[in-house]
């Protein structure tokens, strides 16, 4: 099965920013090997073919309520990890729209897409590192898990990119896909 990841951005008319999304394929030894660009959902459909594939997705892709937040949400808060609470209205308000939900409903059927978190997935790959996965009870293991932070790569604010940072994950991701 193909296994791609998508990084989805707001659509382009809603930010003024020449960013579009991105869809990265990889090959069964982790190594890249497409890149594109793309912008509108057709764009993004197109991008990753009707084949079947595993996409990953860094947005919210099942948004059932319109106030509050999803449960998803609350287990990531209590493993620490800072995900935006999401509701149908405040993506609304926030980003414009529902782009993950609407892009998985125009998937294919043998697409299967999954939502991620960035900060998620790094931790996960340097739990990796520090040779996490042997079976553990959960009070040891959220202790350990916590103890993890992913390098700040984007700080809130004017700039947001941080060069160490950025450096510390390019690191982190190299150790794991080529």
């Amino acid at each position: 099965m193909r296994t791609l990841g998508l990084h989805l951005v707001q659509p382009v008319d809603l930010v003024d920013t020449p960013r579009r999304s991105v869809v990265v394929e990889l090959d069964v030894h982790r190594a890249v090997t497409a890149i594109t660009a793309v912008a509108t959902i057709d764009e993004i459909v197109e991008a990753i073919g009707a084949e079947p594939a595993l996409v990953v997705v860094d947005a919210p892709l099942v948004v059932p309520n319109d106030s509050g937040q999803r449960d998803v949400e609350r287990i990531l808060a209590w493993c620490d990890v800072p995900a935006f609470p999401v509701s149908r209205g405040r993506l609304l308000k926030v980003h414009g729209g529902l782009r993950g939900v609407e892009l998985s409903g125009e998937l294919p059927q043998r697409v299967t897409a999954i939502e991620t978190h960035l900060d998620l997935a790094l931790r996960l790959l340097m739990w990796e590192d520090a040779g996490g996965g042997a079976s553990i009870d959960l009070a040891e293991y959220r202790e350990q898990w916590i103890g993890l932070r992913a390098p700040t790569y984007r700080p809130k604010g004017p700039g947001r990119a941080n060069p160490a940072g950025i450096i510390a994950v390019a690191a982190i991701l190299a150790r794991h896909v080529d």
